[in-house]
């Protein structure tokens, strides 16, 4: 479970019950179909977890142990529940309370009562919530998680009578208790507990815009937006970090003339946006997600498919953009900015291909992404005295397999003729790099190709000291688990021998790179895992809280060809033009697409961090 194998943990979990049982160890039975069910219930695999939950009651039922047959039987009614089984799940709460009152738990009560109102809630039962909710509340002693949910929903049925002001006030106390909460807990836990709790945020924030104070809503959504990233980069040098979220006069002090920011909060009922320009501010009622996620899939199967998806783009920049007043970028500009702290599935969208007066956007502006405003501060918070020993560090054309002609002993033999399988070697990827390092003095670059594209390059202090690091190989992304998101160099040495190629998330965390630059020319490198509240955890964001300031990444696989195309020009602009990476970003992607070029190959890639 910990390396992100959950799979595998699961079905090993399964077997050593089946071991146990063998051995008349029933508690260590009873405690292993536990974890599988837990394993089962990370993959959202609900039949298996409810078989596992199952397994478990019975052993605890046939050796009598109320309390912990109570908290199997709570799992089970869990599971139940998220599978839509409402009445099974309600009915197996009362059996939670009876083996609960048996064993005397009364936490154990408060918790089976939260999941009844919760249940209540989702059927209509307004005052069977309620009723749930102040029962957990009188058996919690103390248990501040279970207090916040058992207030969040006493909010929720609160506020479908439309008292939002008694509303706004219960979900406040739920918000108090999980900040306490979240406060002692250790780094690695932070970001998976903002996902479980950003319900109770999501509700302060709509309730909140339901009453007119929107200025007090974006704060909420700030305090929530990339937390975890925001206190990680606090500990990465920075030594006067704001502890408070960014407010509105915090983030309009961050923007400069000609800049519109916008910021969203995605919600399951309803989302909304605000906008932010100059004295201005502004805010728009959204579609819910599922309505918003399935209208970034089309546009984003129509931009693979090379049709651009013109409709869909327009209906989606008709809702994104709808708080942009008409009048901005009304003409071609410098310094024409728009700044996005996407949420939800906004995080997938191409900004720069949405339509503005008849053009894609990025003809109008630059498009930079932000975590969040409080992420923003953090970065210029940081040393801007840093030291580079070298211009650049670029790493490109790794050997992948022992069957690649470069290997020792395949000199000369067609790769065509070479055994097949595993990574494909990015060829072009070879041409971009010398084409990026022809820009920079001899003395100023580190160009690490073939076997030289190593793990032990790449965190070497040559990289580490570089002020633009440039990786031109391939990107593994798991949006199950981050700690699996990875960059992969070098699989073998030069005698064709294994050897540690994978840069994996965890390895970014450690890094100290003091890189004003960081550019991922490879495929899916800004995705990762959409974690609700924190963002998408993944590369860019472990590259940013390893020290880099900016990261260009790319939202979809662009052809071999076209990436190099792509970044020749990007390095053009900064180089020979002198322009800073985000407005080098929008000249390479304007060029491709007066060029002709279908929006695939220049409108994944994102700027994401500080713009100046």
């Amino acid at each position: 479970l910990r390396i992100g194998e959950t799979g595998q943990a699961a079905d090993r979990f399964g077997r050593a019950a089946d071991l146990f049982k063998t051995s008349n160890a029933a508690p260590a039975e009873a405690g292993a179909w536990e974890s599988a069910a837990a394993a089962a219930t990370a993959l959202e695999d609900h039949h298996g977890a409810e078989r596992s939950w199952r397994r478990a009651v019975a052993v605890y039922e046939r050796i009598g142990e109320p309390q912990r047959l109570a908290g199997a039987r709570l799992g089970l009614a869990s599971v139940q529940a998220d599978a839509g089984d409402h009445k099974a799940a309600l009915a197996t709460i009362d059996l939670v309370e009876a083996a609960a009152v048996e064993a005397g738990d009364r936490p154990l009560l408060a918790r089976a009562a939260v999941l009844e109102a919760r249940l209540r809630f989702a059927s209509g039962d307004i005052q069977g919530t309620v009723s749930s909710a102040r029962r957990a509340l009188e058996t919690a002693d103390g248990a501040r998680l279970t207090a916040a949910w058992a207030h969040h929903w006493w909010a929720r049925a609160v506020a479908a009578g439309d008292d939002v002001r008694q509303a706004l006030a219960l979900n406040q106390r739920a918000l108090e208790g999980v900040e306490s909460l979240r406060s002692t807990l250790g780094d690695e836990y932070r970001s998976a507990f903002a996902g479980t709790v950003h319900d109770i945020y999501a509700l302060q924030i709509d309730l909140l815009m339901r009453s007119g104070a929107a200025e007090q809503a974006l704060e909420i959504r700030e305090r929530a937006a990339a937390r975890s990233l925001v206190e990680s980069l606090g500990r990465a040098g920075v030594e006067e970090l704001p502890t408070a979220p960014a407010n509105l006069a915090g983030i309009r002090a961050m923007l400069d003339p000609g800049t519109v920011l916008l910021e969203f909060a995605v919600g399951d009922s309803g989302s909304w946006v605000w906008a932010i320009a100059g004295d201005s501010l502004s805010w728009c009622e959204l579609p819910p997600a599922e309505t918003l996620a399935a209208d970034v899939r089309r546009a984003l199967d129509g931009i693979a498919a090379g049709d651009d998806a013109d409709g869909v783009l327009s209906g989606l920049a008709d809702h994104v953009l709808a708080c942009v007043p008409s009048e901005t970028w009304a003409d071609a500009v410098a310094g024409a900015r728009l700044v996005v702290i996407p949420d939800g599935p906004l995080h997938l969208l191409p900004f720069a291909a949405l339509p503005w007066r008849g053009r894609p956007l990025v003809d109008r502006a630059e498009v930079v992404v932000l975590p969040s405003a409080g992420a923003l501060a953090a970065v210029r918070a940081r040393d801007p005295q840093r030291r580079h020993q070298l211009e650049i560090a670029v790493l490109a054309d790794p050997v992948f397999r022992a069957a690649d002609q470069r290997v020792v002993g395949l000199e000369g033999v067609p790769q065509a003729a070479v055994e097949r399988g595993g990574w494909e070697r990015l060829r072009f990827s070879r041409e971009e790099a010398q084409s990026i390092a022809a820009l920079f003095d001899e003395d100023e670059r580190l160009v690490a190709l073939d076997f030289e594209a190593s793990r032990e390059t790449a965190l070497a202090i040559g990289v580490g000291s570089a002020r633009i690091v440039h990786l031109a190989t391939h990107g593994v992304i798991d949006a199950g688990d981050p700690r699996r998101c990875a960059i992969i160099l070098s699989q073998v040495d030069r005698r064709g021998l294994p050897v540690e190629g994978t840069l994996r998330l965890v390895d970014l965390w450690r890094m100290d790179l003091a890189a004003d630059l960081v550019v991922l020319s490879g495929c899916d490198t800004a995705r990762g895992r959409l974690v609700r509240g924190e963002g998408m955890i993944g590369l860019t964001q472990g590259f940013l809280q390893a020290g880099a300031d900016t990261v260009v990444a790319s939202l979809w696989a662009v052809r071999d060809r076209a990436a190099t195309e792509f970044m020749t020009i990007l390095y053009g602009a900064m180089v020979d033009d002198g322009l800073r990476p985000a407005a080098a970003l929008r000249a390479a992607q304007r060029t491709l697409a007066d060029r002709g070029r279908p929006a695939r190959d220049w409108a994944g890639f994102v700027v994401q961090g500080e713009w100046r």
